[in-house]
């Protein structure tokens, strides 16, 4: 009787926990009501890694909201593209090239004075480096580890404590950083460094949250896994991988809820499946999945070398 007892309540407990997560789910995606961006209306947000894809995503959607948008990132072409954008949206726009990966103490304190001026209420942290393929860590160039890491941590610390002191005296902001489902809510063997870099970011990213929280300065660390864009080297939108427009959409109207969210539903729904799944097959699964895209691409880069040759 008594284990009878102890396996129903156990079953009705579990059945009770998905029931919960299925219309929360549902909820957030399709019945909660969307974060209001009328108080930052005229006033700037800076979106770094705007030349192209999700940052440029970012910037047009903000844009789109009544924000005007400074356009950080090396190509001064790419990002006047994206400038035309924002302006046809009816916000005003700043572009500022500049080179995360090399920057000296000098070029960030010009970048401090140019910002200095603004009334900046939004930071993006969308500026990231990976490798051009899935690879073994063991098989890494140095160089390339130095740059993913100077970009994806070390630039994002300086940008975030370059503009948020002055959020937090006005006591107002909203700060998102683009971290990566692959290293926060999966394993990412072949993205080792990457993963592990965005790891970081959605970490810093909670424990600001609990800094700022009495502040007015809203933190979010977005946790997507492949969205159309040049990194992910995948140019046509499906159901499990969406515009780089769509998710940006997405992810402005779920600010101010969760603080690490997948705004997509898609990606939210794929994360819930992973959660019960056993660790070793996880990370078994993602590294069958990076080596076959390993293979494919580098299939590519052979196919396109003997084209050249001809």
């Amino acid at each position: 009787m008594v284990g009878e007892w102890y396996f129903s309540t156990l079953g009705a407990l579990v059945c009770f926990s998905l029931l919960f997560q299925l219309l929360r789910f549902i909820y957030r995606h399709w019945f909660r009501g969307s974060f209001s961006w009328e108080p930052y209306r005229g006033e700037w947000a800076v979106v770094t890694g705007a030349s192209y894809g999700i940052g440029a995503a970012y910037a047009v959607q903000l844009a789109k909201n009544g924000l005007n948008v400074v356009l950080i990132a090396r190509s001064v072409d790419k990002l006047q593209q994206v400038a035309q954008q924002v302006e046809k949206n009816g916000a005003k726009s700043q572009i500022i090239s500049f080179d995360f990966a090399s920057a000296s103490v000098d070029d960030w304190k010009r970048l401090e004075n140019q910002l200095s001026s603004l009334t900046t209420s939004v930071l993006v942290n969308n500026v990231g480096v990976n490798v051009s393929l899935p690879t073994s860590f063991l098989e890494m160039d140095e160089e390339k580890i130095h740059q993913i890491v100077q970009v994806n941590i070390v630039a994002t610390q300086k940008i975030t404590r370059l503009i948020v002191p002055k959020m937090v005296q006005r006591k107002k902001g909203v700060v998102l950083f683009l971290s990566s489902g692959g290293g926060v809510l999966s394993p990412a063997p072949y993205l080792s460094v990457y993963s592990g870099t965005k790891a970081y970011e959605n970490a810093l990213a909670l424990a600001l949250a609990g800094e700022l929280e009495s502040s007015g300065v809203v933190v979010q660390s977005i946790t997507p896994f492949f969205i159309t864009s040049e990194m992910s080297k995948i140019r046509k939108s499906s159901l499990a991988v969406p515009s780089a427009e769509r998710f940006a959409r997405d992810s402005l109207k779920s600010v101010g809820y969760e603080v690490s969210c997948n705004p997509y539903w898609f990606h939210e729904f794929l994360a819930l499946v992973i959660s019960y799944l056993p660790l070793k097959l996880q990370i078994r699964y993602v590294a069958k999945l990076h080596r076959g895209l390993r293979e494919k691409g580098l299939r590519k880069m052979s196919s396109a070398e003997k084209k050249s040759k001809i």
